[in-house]
């Protein structure tokens, strides 16, 4: 799905929160979950510098 698109579903669904759960995460959910991730695999590969 284009960013834009996505952008006006959420838009549209504001306030239904139905609607909302149905799209499924938003951008900066999954921004994070990568961010995460890579943290997690970094700390993984040298836990010790990560003290």
């Amino acid at each position: 799905m284009s960013a834009s698109a996505e952008m006006y579903q959420r838009m549209a669904a504001a306030g239904d929160e139905a609607a909302l759960s149905a799209l499924g995460p938003g951008p900066v959910q999954r921004q994070t979950e990568v961010f995460l991730q890579a943290v997690q695999a970094a700390i993984k590969t040298d836990p010790e510098a990560w003290r």
